[in-house]
């Protein structure tokens, strides 16, 4: 299955809309996005505060760069569905993948009370 993806991996100190994957042969699309962690300057929070993916498979990958001091991971919740990836320490990287339907779902570093502290974000399927 060909799968066309924009990946929008910008810089750390960036915040914005994510990335949006899509197919036009009828088959299921598979949505792709990265997310970076950041907790430098006394932040917790992710790259990016929003990200949109079509319905279907979808994969968000993190990278927790070297230069961060905390572990992190992420995880998708919303509609039934819960899902995280593997914890990961600076340096490393992973992936939640999901098959998601239309709505509005949320993303979250589920790690100590990174989430309350502001490591969320929204991701929106349609």
């Amino acid at each position: 299955m060909k799968r066309v993806a924009i990946c929008a991996a910008v810089a750390v100190a960036a915040a914005g809309v994510g990335g949006v994957a899509t197919q036009a042969s009828g088959k299921a699309a598979a949505s792709r996005a990265k997310l970076k962690a950041v907790d430098t300057g006394g932040e917790l929070r992710f790259n990016k505060k929003t990200l949109h993916a079509s319905p279907g498979r979808v994969t968000i990958k993190l990278i927790n760069p070297s230069s961060n001091s905390l572990r992190h991971a992420v995880e998708i919740e919303g509609k039934g569905v819960e899902k995280k990836s593997k914890v990961i320490q600076p340096g490393e990287r992973a992936r939640v993948r999901v098959r998601l339907s239309k709505g509005t779902y949320e993303f979250y570093c589920p790690v100590d009370r990174h989430k309350q502290a502001g490591m969320k974000g929204k991701l929106i399927v349609g």
